[in-house]
Formats: structure tokens, C-alpha cells, sequence
């Protein structure tokens, strides 16, 4: 099949065939750019996540429309590359015309003259003034990169509940998962991190503190079955429907997310430290267990199966061995990453952070509305950064 023929699928509305007959051109030789066949791949494994979700009822309409718009787009655009690059390979060879020999002379003073600036140049940076040193004192800041344009800084956080993670070596990812987890060594280093997810009373305090809220941090209107936002304003402040204080915030962005972290003086834990911490850090790596603290999930974690459509009160199930709760279950937490589906078979083995860039965050952990298999300590999740949604959550971390 032609590539005219695959974006015809894609304006039809078929984006299944759309992947599949561009994987069929990669393995038969069409695209030999290994940067295309590895976002090919990603977009693949975006869309059979975006499937899963909306076949579950994850996603909302609005939500739905604009994925599909956002992996066929980004389809048409690799199809554009593949096009660019097959029209150079097949335009005929051009034959050279016979230089003269003035021609000849020009480029040779030419060539002459770039090195002679080439080696002036590294000469004038050899014997140049070297770069002022710090001030005596001045240490980088540990305080986390803003998003948002909130003041950051280690502002007071009432009722603070963080354990000790004691950093070390562990064998990230599984080999009976999926095929984004491959397992890989990884060291992290010592961190703080929440006892549990954090709750509404929280989040709504957070809003107080800083005295607005922003659009894009949380959505105070969203539903799913039994499950919303139970933040609610009042007025000129922020308060949580009574009985819901303990309940984990939803409905909160990746940005919003960030804005608590940042503002606290914390930040979202990398995905290398919330596997690290899941699995009971140093404590745990003797056990290996499936989910957070056991290798039954009903002991530690809320999932489709035990939950009823809706989230639960933090802390209510069994810690993992390092006295962490719902680590498995109950809400998908944000991390710091971007996620890449290649990114174990390239990521450093010292504090991995993440890709530099891509279209979604990386998300850990599972939720209520999902099977077991999303809630297993190394399942990788992926979702957009800027969505809102009732299965999402988030915990902070601090370096000591």
C-alpha cells in the first residue's frame, strides 16, 4: 500500500489500518530512518493506550476526539517525512558538470581562507579570559523548575507526611510485562517522599495559601460514574465536600500538579524513584512482589475489581515495606518524566529523568477504573499533561 492510499485511511476515520500499513512499509524497508520507525512505534503504543481507555469508559468525548485528532496528525506528519525522503531517493542522479579551472582556483582559496579562520578561532578561545568563577557561597538552587509562574519555595506544609527512602541499586522494569518495560539496573539517590496521596484538605489548602486557582491546574467540574472533583469553591476561597478530606485529589493537570510541588519547595518524583519507592526501596528488593508491598493486590491496592467505580479514603489498605500507601491502585500518580516507549533501552543507569521531550507524562501506579495488570509496580502509564482527569492523582517528593 502507497502512502497516498494509508492517508486516505486516516481521513476515513481508520487509524488501526492507518499504523499497521505504515509498520508493514518500515519491516519491508520503506522507512530506513531509525528516527521514524521509533516514533512510528511510539504513536502505535499511544494509540493502543488511547483504545484501552476509551473501550473502559476513561475517557470523555471531547477527551476521545481530540487524542485520535492528536495521533492522526501526528501520523500525517510522518507520512509527510516519508514522502520527502523517498522523493530525494528516487530524483535522478545528477551528472556534474566539468569545473573550469578558474572554478577550481576560487574554491581553493575559499577552502584555504575557512581554515585559516577555523584555526584563528580556537586560537582566540585557547588565550581568551576564562569564565568568571561563582561567588563564594552561591550553590545551585535546589528548588524545582516552575511551570506555572507561581512564587516557588519551601513555603509551610501543614500535616507533612513523608518517609526516608534510602537511594540504592535496583532492577528497574519486568520481563512479564509489556514491552515498554524492559528490565534495566538503575541507581537512584535518597529521597523524601508521601506517606500517601495527597488529599483534598490539602489541595484545598494549597488553593487558599496562593489565593486563586488556575484553570489549567484543576477542573472543578469533571465526573466519571461516582467519581469528581471534591474541591469546591466557596465564594473567594477553596473548601472540600464534607467526608471527602481525606480522599485523594483528582481532576488535578500535570501542571497542577507541579504547582503544589513547586510551591512547597518539592517536586513530582522522577519514574525511576516512584518504581524505586513502590517497590519498598531497600526494604523491598529482597521480595520483588508484583504491586506495592504484596503479590496480592487486594491487601494493598484499590482496582476495578474491589472498588466500585470510586476512589477511597488514603491509607486505608496495607503499606509496602517501606510504609508507603496506595502505591498500587487506587489513582494513577503523575511523575516528573515525559514518556518514551523506548526509553529504558537508552536511559542512563544514575538517576534517569525522562526524555527530553514528547507529547505525555508518564504515569504510575493504576487506578480504580483498571484491571490489575495497570496497578503491578512496573507498569508504565502515559497520558496527556494537560488533561484533568478523575483516575489522576499525584504524591511529592524532596531531596534531604
Amino acid at each position: 500500500m502507497n502512502l497516498h492510499d494509508i492517508r486516505t485511511l486516516i481521513g476515513q476515520g481508520d487509524t488501526a489500518s492507518a499504523i499497521k500499513a505504515l509498520v508493514n512499509r518500515v519491516q519491508e524497508g520503506a522507512g530506513r530512518n531509525k528516527r521514524l520507525r521509533d516514533d512510528l512505534l511510539i504513536l502505535s503504543n499511544r494509540f493502543e493506550e488511547l483504545k484501552r481507555k476509551e473501550t473502559i469508559g476513561l475517557l470523555d468525548m471531547d477527551d476521545v476526539v481530540r487524542e485520535y485528532a492528536q495521533v492522526n496528525e501526528a501520523l500525517l506528519n510522518l507520512i509527510a517525512e516519508m514522502e520527502s525522503g523517498r522523493a530525494v531517493r528516487e530524483s535522478p542522479a545528477q551528472v556534474p558538470e566539468k569545473m573550469s579551472p578558474h572554478m577550481r582556483r576560487v574554491l581553493f582559496a575559499a577552502g584555504i581562507l575557512l581554515c585559516l579562520l577555523i584555526v584563528g578561532y580556537i586560537i582566540w578561545k585557547s588565550i581568551g579570559p576564562a569564565s568568571p568563577e561563582p561567588e563564594s557561597g552561591i550553590q545551585e538552587s535546589t528548588v524545582p523548575p516552575n511551570p506555572t509562574g507561581l512564587p516557588c519555595g519551601k513555603n509551610f506544609r501543614p500535616n507533612i507526611d513523608t518517609v526516608f527512602i534510602e537511594g540504592g541499586l535496583y532492577t528497574m522494569g519486568s520481563s512479564y510485562g509489556e514491552a515498554d518495560e524492559k528490565p534495566h539496573d538503575v541507581t537512584v539517590n535518597s529521597f523524601y517522599i508521601d506517606r500517601h496521596e495527597v488529599t483534598n484538605a490539602e489541595y484545598a489548602a494549597f488553593l487558599n495559601a496562593v489565593g486563586k486557582h488556575d484553570q489549567g491546574w484543576i477542573d472543578f467540574e469533571k465526573s466519571y460514574h461516582e467519581e469528581r472533583c471534591r474541591v469546591i469553591q466557596v465564594n473567594n476561597s477553596y473548601a472540600v465536600e464534607p467526608g471527602y478530606e481525606k480522599y485523594p485529589v483528582v481532576c488535578i493537570s500535570w501542571t497542577g500538579a507541579m504547582a503544589f510541588a513547586c510551591y512547597y519547595g518539592m517536586r513530582l518524583p522522577t519514574e525511576a524513584e516512584w518504581e524505586y519507592a513502590a517497590r519498598g526501596g531497600r526494604k523491598g528488593m529482597t521480595n520483588r512482589y508484583a504491586y506495592a508491598g504484596s503479590d496480592k493486590l487486594d491487601a494493598v491496592g484499590w482496582y476495578n475489581l474491589n472498588a466500585g467505580h470510586r476512589t477511597h479514603p488514603v491509607a486505608q489498605k496495607l503499606s509496602n515495606e517501606a510504609g508507603l500507601y496506595d502505591m498500587s491502585g487506587n489513582l494513577y500518580e503523575w511523575c516528573s518524566d515525559y514518556y518514551d516507549a523506548k526509553y529504558y533501552f537508552y536511559s542512563p543507569r544514575i538517576n534517569p529523568k525522562g526524555p527530553d521531550s514528547s507529547g505525555v507524562r508518564v504515569v504510575r501506579g493504576g487506578n480504580v477504573f483498571l484491571p490489575d495488570s495497570t496497578c503491578r509496580s512496573a507498569n508504565r502509564g502515559l497520558w496527556s499533561w494537560a488533561d484533568k482527569n478523575v483516575g489522576i492523582g499525584f504524591r511529592c517528593v524532596q531531596d534531604p
